[in-house]
């Protein structure tokens, strides 16, 4: 065999073994998600949990009946109120929860993960305090007292000033991150309708 095919023949064994060693390690190299993969996903968490979160207000009208449960004047429609607070009180106690131990993917840059650090404050501390705020209005039930009515109040406001806080946080951050996604009218709607729904009715 000549020099050259002798030559020719090495390098293709050659490129051969580097193919075979290499390939198995491809798909893992090309199937890392990106930053902005990653972040979506972290954020379709959030909003899930949010939704999760705020069902007793949705689904029970929580506040709503909060607001009319002077007019109650039956033992049976005022337990049932109690079960439903005590019910709202557990979700949110629970959403806070998932939030404080929600975690932050690997792939976030340093300056995204401490920005996301905060905003899952701002939901952990928005929930616990609606979760205590139903806790005053129990204490409310029980003896009367104006000030756990006036406690209650306090802290529903407050614990949706906070879940407004985070919403407000989260924007700014993917803005910041992915400012072409503020062009899609779809993308408002969806930060506009998260954000109208932790706004407490009067």
């Amino acid at each position: 065999m000549k020099k050259s095919q002798r030559l020719c023949v090495s390098t293709i064994i050659y490129a051969t073994l580097v193919l075979f060693f290499l390939t198995p390690f491809y798909p893992v190299l090309a199937g890392k998600p990106s930053q902005e993969e990653q972040f979506h996903a972290h954020e379709s968490i959030i909003y899930n949990l949010i939704d999760h979160g705020l069902e007793p207000l949705e689904k029970q009208k929580i506040h709503i009946r909060i607001e009319q449960s002077a007019k109650l004047n039956n033992a049976k429609s005022i337990d049932n109120l109690s079960a439903t607070i005590s019910t709202a009180g557990e979700v949110f106690g629970e959403t806070s929860d998932s939030f404080s131990g929600m975690k932050i993917p690997d792939g976030f840059s340093h300056e995204t993960r401490d920005a996301m650090k905060e905003i899952h404050l701002f939901f952990t501390m928005g929930f616990k305090a609606l979760e205590q705020s139903m806790g005053y209005f129990s204490q409310y039930q029980k003896n009367h007292d104006p000030a756990m009515r006036a406690a209650y109040s306090l802290k529903y406001q407050e614990g949706f000033t906070l879940i407004d806080g985070g919403l407000t946080c989260l924007e700014t951050l993917k803005r910041g991150l992915f400012p072409e996604e503020f062009k899609n009218v779809w993308v408002k709607e969806r930060l506009y309708n998260l954000r109208s729904r932790s706004i407490p009715n009067k």
